[in-house]
C-alpha cells in the first residue's frame, strides 16, 4: 500500500503534525492542531491567579500600599486603553453631535458654537486644570495627570457641553447630545458594589449613552430628525461597503453621535451584504463599540475579559492607532 506524502519544512525535516493548522477567532493557531499546547491564555490565567493572590497578601499586611498600587495600575490600564483612537472619536463625536443638534433644529448655532474659538480655548484650559466630574463624569475628569487621552477627553467633554448650551441647549440636552447624560443610580450601585464589573468595564457612561439615545432616534418626531435618521443610516450603508478597516466605521460611527447606534447598525447589514461573510457583522460591532477598549468593543470585552487584559498590556490601543495609520505593520 502506497504511504501518503511526508511534507517537509524549510530544513528538510519532516513536519511533525502532517496537516493543516486550524487557526482560532483571533487568528492565531489552536495548541491542538499544531500538537503544541496552547499555553498563551492559561499562562495568562495563572499570571493573572499569582497577582491576585499577591495583591491580596499585600491586603492583608498593608492596605494603604495595597490601594495604591491597584490604583496606580488601574490608572495605567485606563491610559493604555485610551492611547488609541479614543481622543479622536471624542473629539468627532463633539464636533458630529453639534451638527446633528443643528440638523434637527434647523439651525446653525450648535455647530457655530462648538467650532468657535471660545469653545477651543476653553477646551485647553479645562485640559491643564482637570474636568469637572460634574460635568465630564469620573472616567475622564479623576485622572491621574500622565493619563493624557484621558485629560483631552475630559476637556473636549466640559467644554463642548458648555458650547452647546451657550446655543441655546439645556444642560440635560447638551449632556445627552455629547452621550454624557449620567448613568442611572441602579446602573452606578451596581458596578460600585462588583469590582470585577469594574474592571471588566472601565468606561461605561458613552456606550451607554450611545445604545439608550441610539435607540430613541430610530423614532423621529420632527423633520430635522427624520434628516438626520436618513442621513446616518445612508452614509452608515456607503461606509460599510466601501471601508476596508472597521476601525473605518468606528470612526464614522463616533461622528454620528446619538445617531451612531443607526450609522453603525446600516453599515454591518451593507457590509455583510456586499461581503457575503457574517463575520463582517462582529467585526463591525466591535469597531463601533470600541469606546476605549484597546481595540476591542463591548461585546468582546464581556466575553473575553482576560485577552482585553492581556492586550491592554501587550498591544496598547496606541499601537492598533499607528497601524491604523499605517505607521506600523500589523501582525
Amino acid at each position: 500500500m502506497a504511504q501518503p506524502p511526508v511534507l517537509l519544512d524549510d530544513n528538510g525535516e519532516p513536519l511533525s503534525s502532517g496537516g493543516s493548522v486550524i487557526l482560532d477567532d483571533n487568528g492565531e493557531p489552536m495548541g491542538a492542531a499544531s500538537g503544541v499546547p496552547d499555553g498563551g491564555s492559561s499562562g495568562w490565567m495563572a499570571a493573572a491567579g499569582l497577582g491576585v493572590a499577591g495583591l491580596a497578601g499585600l491586603v492583608a499586611h498593608n492596605p494603604a500600599l495595597a490601594k495604591k498600587i491597584a490604583e496606580g495600575a488601574m490608572s495605567l490600564r485606563k491610559t493604555s486603553m485610551l492611547s488609541g483612537l479614543a481622543p479622536l472619536k471624542s473629539l468627532l463625536g463633539n464636533v458630529g453631535g453639534s451638527a446633528i443638534a443643528s440638523m434637527e433644529r434647523g439651525s446653525l448655532a450648535p455647530l457655530k458654537e462648538m467650532l468657535s474659538p471660545a469653545t477651543a480655548k476653553e477646551a485647553y484650559a479645562v485640559f491643564k486644570r482637570g474636568a469637572n466630574p460634574a460635568i465630564a463624569g469620573p472616567t475622564t475628569s479623576a485622572v491621574s495627570k500622565l493619563n493624557i487621552p484621558g485629560r483631552i477627553m475630559g476637556a473636549f467633554d466640559e467644554a463642548g457641553q458648555n458650547a452647546l448650551q451657550r446655543a441655546g441647549m439645556t444642560a440635560e440636552e447638551s449632556s445627552r447630545e455629547m452621550l454624557q447624560a449620567p448613568l442611572p443610580h441602579g446602573l452606578t450601585e451596581v458596578f460600585d458594589k462588583n469590582p470585577i464589573a469594574d474592571f471588566i468595564f472601565p468606561f461605561r457612561k458613552t456606550p451607554y449613552n450611545a445604545l439608550t439615545e441610539g435607540l430613541k432616534t430610530l423614532k423621529p418626531q420632527t423633520v430635522g430628525q427624520g434628516a438626520a435618521l436618513a442621513e446616518s443610516m445612508g452614509s452608515g450603508a456607503l461606509v460599510g461597503a466601501e471601508a476596508e478597516d472597521p476601525k473605518t466605521i468606528g470612526v464614522t460611527t463616533a461622528l454620528h453621535g446619538r445617531y451612531g447606534l443607526p450609522h453603525a447598525a446600516a453599515a454591518g447589514i451593507s457590509r455583510v451584504l456586499t461581503g457575503g461573510n457574517p463575520r463582517e457583522a462582529k467585526d463591525v460591532v466591535d469597531a463601533a463599540s470600541d469606546f476605549g477598549g484597546a481595540g476591542q468593543g463591548v461585546l468582546q470585552m464581556a466575553t473575553h475579559p482576560l485577552d482585553t487584559l492581556k492586550k491592554t498590556v501587550t498591544s496598547p490601543a496606541l499601537m492598533g492607532l499607528l497601524e491604523y495609520l499605517g505607521l506600523k505593520d500589523k501582525p
